[in-house]
């Protein structure tokens, strides 16, 4: 079986954005280090940014776990007065590549086309970080937000999880977690 002529199959438009995200992966004439796909993989995300809709409050902060601090983005519709649901998000990148930063565009289509508050979670990324690190910080993250340990002027009664690639699995298991163990208001999980 001979490999598909990919220049018959993609159209144009599939072709460009090909091209465009490969700009962003250099070649070293060596492996790259994790350092620099970070940093590739950063470029890229934000190279393909569009700005935020309009109408969001949107807000760096950390909340502490009682070793660390956990850097979180708190996305919120403006126009939201009364206490709303919480989306807990945690983004993907094979528990080595992303942020908040990486996901914002994603986390901001998410809150715009919803009526909740989103919290982005930037949890401890491999190697540097040992597994289960990223999933204990983020079991602390939902039991402090259950509890709205920080005043946050959410509704705690009505939790999402949500979390693409290895987010996805950090929200599966805090399913499982919040089931057998926790016990807080979560309403629903979307994976991605």
């Amino acid at each position: 079986m001979t490999d598909p002529n990919y220049e018959l199959l993609l159209d144009e438009e599939t072709k460009a954005f090909i091209k465009a995200t490969q700009s962003y992966y250099p070649d070293r004439g060596q492996a790259p280090t994790i350092a620099e796909i970070r940093a590739d993989y950063e470029a890229m995300c934000s190279g393909f940014a569009a700005p935020h809709p309009a109408g969001l409050s949107i807000h760096d902060s950390s909340l502490a776990n009682g070793r660390h601090a956990i850097p979180v983005r708190w996305y919120r519709p403006e126009a939201a007065t009364a206490s709303q649901p919480v989306m807990i998000y945690f983004h993907g990148g094979g528990w080595v590549l992303g942020n908040v930063d990486t996901h914002d565009q994603v986390c901001s289509i998410l809150v715009n086309k919803g009526k909740y508050d989103l919290i982005s979670v930037e949890y401890s990324l491999a190697p540097e970080a040992i597994f289960p690190k990223a999933i204990n910080e983020s079991k602390k993250i939902l039991k402090s937000i259950s509890k709205n340990k920080y005043g946050l002027k959410i509704n705690n009664k009505k939790i999402i999880l949500c979390g693409d690639s290895a987010g996805a699995n950090i929200a599966t298991v805090l399913a499982d977690y919040n089931k057998n163990i926790l016990k807080a208001k979560v309403i629903f999980q979307v994976l991605v």
